[in-house]
C-alpha cells in the first residue's frame, strides 16, 4: 500500500482536494441534513466559503472542525479514531 502513496504527485494531491471541495450545494431537508457528516480542518482553506454556503442550504447541518488541522488532517493523523467517529455514526 505504501507504493500508492510514493507514486502521489504534488498535482495528484491538489487535484484530490479540488475534488472534495468543489460541490453544488442544494437545500436539504431536515431529515436529509441528519444523515450527513461535515467535518473540515481549522485550517481548511474553504471552510470560511462553507460556512456561508451551509447556513444558506443547511442550516441545521452539524458540522465538526478540527482544530490545529488542515484538509484531511485529522483523518490521516488519527485514521483509527476517526473511523470509529464514523461508525458510530452511522449506527
Amino acid at each position: 500500500m505504501t507504493k500508492n502513496f510514493e507514486r502521489i504527485t504534488l498535482s495528484d494531491i491538489d487535484a484530490i482536494c479540488h475534488a472534495c471541495c468543489t460541490y453544488d450545494m442544494k437545500p436539504l431537508s431536515k431529515e436529509q441534513q441528519a444523515k450527513l457528516h461535515l467535518e473540515y480542518g481549522e485550517k481548511d482553506f474553504d471552510l470560511k466559503l462553507s460556512k456561508n454556503s451551509f447556513a444558506k442550504y443547511m442550516p441545521d447541518v452539524k458540522v465538526v472542525i478540527r482544530k490545529g488541522y488542515p484538509h484531511c488532517g485529522y483523518m490521516a493523523a488519527h485514521t483509527k479514531e476517526y473511523v470509529e467517529e464514523i461508525e458510530t455514526f452511522i449506527k
